[in-house]
Parts: C-alpha cells; structure tokens; sequence
C-alpha cells in the first residue's frame, strides 16, 4: 500500500509504503502526481515495505517515466528510504535506481526518513 501526504509549506509529497508494494501501485501514485501540479521534492518511504515484487526491469521502466515526466520538477530532489537490512537485499534494484538520471534533479538513497527530510531542506545540496 502506497500512501501519498502533501506537506505545501516544504513543497514536498510523502509517500509512505507499506507492504507488498507493486510496480502497478508505483506507476499509479506517479500518474497521479505527475498528472497534477507535482510538488519539487517527493520522499519514497519504504521502511515499512516489501520490495521484493520489483524487479530491475520495473525499476528501468520506472525511471523511462520519471526521466519522461520530470521536466516540472527541475531543481527538486527525490530521496529513497531503506532500511539497511533491506538495502543488503536489494542487490540489482540499486543498480537499476543508480541509473535513473533525472536532468536538473537529484536522486539519493537514505537509511531513515530523518536524514531524508534533512537532505531534501538542505538548499545547500
């Protein structure tokens, strides 16, 4: 389950997973945001989420849309949250997140939504 929460003042869209989560739930919740007025940062939180349904295929196919869709969002930031146990397992999907370029955007993977949140207000970075 995919659940999205819009914070206007930092200008950012939460998305707090949980579960099994699906390459159908992902490409909605991105339709969805892409298809309104996208805020410039967006956290991906999967703490509390089972990703092994991914696979390095959905990810590229992932990235084929963002890269497509991310011209709103110039100068935003994305940031992926993992715990380190899941981290360890994810072998191939980091390889397929690592090559997601986004013209003037970042992308950074996280091991808590703390450092995630800090990132993402840092204008610094």
């Amino acid at each position: 389950m995919i659940k999205p929460h819009l914070d206007k003042e930092r200008n950012l869209t939460t998305y707090l997973c949980s579960g099994q989560v699906t390459m159908t739930e992902i490409r909605e919740q991105l339709l969805a945001f892409y298809g309104g007025k996208p805020t410039l940062n967006t956290i991906w939180d999967f703490s509390e989420a089972d990703v092994s349904a991914l696979s390095r295929e959905d990810i590229e196919n992932i990235a084929k849309f963002v890269k497509t869709a991310a011209h709103s969002r110039d100068g935003g930031k994305t940031a992926l949250v993992f715990p380190p146990d899941t981290l360890m397992n994810m072998g191939s999907l980091l390889e397929g997140i690592s090559e997601i370029e986004v013209p003037d955007a970042k992308i950074k993977i996280h091991q808590d939504i703390q450092a995630a949140l800090d990132w993402i207000s840092d204008a610094s970075v």
